[in-house]
């Protein structure tokens, strides 16, 4: 495993805060390493989480006081916002209530996954509320008006010091066309009328491979879809994304040998374990600022790919946008 020390420290606290390793798999660090694992835990959504974990080892293993009083301000900053979160919850159902609306109110991604799967909701980083109720003409009836960092995807509000997204479609543009697949998943919510596990397995493959390509994926993404699969969705299988992840999860918080990967699963594996950074390098985090390079780089391939379904296109996508920062 070519993982460094700090990586290989953070996995160890996960599994320990899942249960998958003992608290007796961290050995005494630095000050310098554990300053070191807080930041990289920080930067991967799961600083809150890593330290539940710290709080388990002996007084003679963690961190100095310094350490131990910066890293608890994450805890006590995502239980803040969980309790705003819940108390938006509660308003924006009021709205719904006493509106003429034929609508349920839904929030996905962040806000329910931490409800449904994490033992500790507040402990899951989020910074937004995500909806997927069409809920723009009940907001401006009271007086909520979306900002501009709105786009064909959702429109963005400000609802007391809450950044809520309105979704207007599930899945991000970067992976072109995905009818099927958003018709799939608007089928699943018109049937059920809420969002439930069958919606998730469907849609956090999805929604993870679209970040991978476009934003970048952090271990906060994995965590949500390992915590899912070992709470709610057992029952289903099959997938080239969802097996791909599978086979992720068992390496980064199952401990099982890596050497079994390939493909897509190995890609998402040697990213999320910091040993293969395309978009993060110096270089390649400046590609969404350089769009049409992209664009006329993709159109310049593109002729070879006419007759390939969603699944194929998406990793063409990455494939794609891998060259071009290799090329820059």
């Amino acid at each position: 495993m070519n993982m460094d020390k700090t990586t290989q420290i953070l996995l160890s606290l996960l599994r320990i805060y899942i249960g998958n390793e003992k608290s007796v798999a961290i050995q005494k660090q630095t000050q310098q390493q554990w300053i070191d694992v807080m930041h990289l835990a920080e930067r991967q959504g799961v600083s809150a989480i890593a330290f539940q974990s710290v709080k388990m080892l002996s007084e003679e293993v963690k961190p100095d006081i310094r350490v131990m009083m910066t890293w608890i301000k994450d805890e006590q900053e995502g239980e803040l916002f969980w309790r705003r979160t819940l108390a938006l919850r509660e308003k924006l159902q009021q709205m719904l209530d006493e509106s003429s609306e034929d609508c349920v109110l839904l929030i996905m991604k962040g806000a329910d996954i931490a409800q449904k799967y994490y033992p500790s909701p507040w402990l899951r980083y989020s910074t937004d509320v995500d909806l997927v109720s069409y809920l723009d003409e009940v907001l401006q009836n009271n007086g909520f008006f979306p900002d501009e960092g709105g786009n064909d995807k959702h429109e963005v509000y400000h609802i007391d010091g809450i950044t809520v997204e309105n979704h207007n479609s599930l899945l991000d543009e970067c992976l072109g066309e995905t009818t099927d697949e958003e018709a799939l998943l608007n089928s699943i919510l018109k049937r059920t009328r809420k969002i439930d596990a069958e919606f998730y397995y469907n849609y956090l493959p999805l929604h993870t491979i679209t970040h991978y390509i476009s934003k970048g994926l952090s271990l906060r993404h994995m965590l949500d879809w390992y915590l899912f699969r070992k709470n709610d969705g057992a029952l289903f299988s099959g997938g080239y994304y969802a097996m791909a992840m599978d086979e992720v999860c068992k390496v980064v918080f199952e401990n099982e040998d890596e050497k079994s990967l390939s493909g897509l699963a190995k890609d998402l594996f040697l990213f999320v374990t910091f040993q293969k950074r395309y978009i993060l390098r110096p270089k390649g985090k400046d590609v969404l600022r350089h769009p049409m390079k992209f664009l006329q780089y993709v159109n310049q391939q593109i002729v070879k790919y006419k007759n390939v379904d969603s699944r194929q296109r998406t990793y063409m996508w990455h494939s794609l946008l891998s060259k071009f920062l290799k090329g820059r």
